[in-house]
C-alpha cells in the first residue's frame, strides 16, 4: 500500500489534489460517488488509469504502478478513511 499511496503523492497528486482545478478536469478520488463509479469496477479503473493517466502524459505508468494506485485507492489509503461500500 505505502507503494501506491507515495506514488499517487508524486504522479497524481498535484492535479487531483488540487482544490483550484475544476472536478471536471481532475475529480477527486474518494468519496462515495468515486467508491461507485469506480471502485465497483476494479478492472475498469485500472484500464484508466494504465492507460488514460495521467492526463499530461498517459499510457506512461506500468502495470504495476496502476495496480499500486487501484489497491491504495480501494484501501481508503489515499483519502484517510475507508472507502463508501
Amino acid at each position: 500500500m505505502t507503494y501506491g499511496v507515495a506514488l499517487y503523492k508524486q504522479r497524481c497528486g498535484a492535479c487531483h489534489n488540487t482544490p483550484s482545478r475544476s472536478l471536471d478536469e481532475a475529480p477527486l478520488l474518494a468519496g462515495s460517488t468515486f467508491a461507485q463509479k469506480w471502485l465497483s469496477r476494479p478492472a475498469v479503473l485500472f484500464q484508466k488509469i494504465r492507460y488514460s493517466m495521467p492526463q499530461d502524459n498517459p499510457g506512461t505508468l506500468s502495470d504495476e504502478e496502476a495496480t499500486a494506485l487501484v489497491a491504495a485507492l480501494a484501501s481508503g489509503s489515499i483519502s484517510g478513511k475507508a472507502p463508501a461500500k
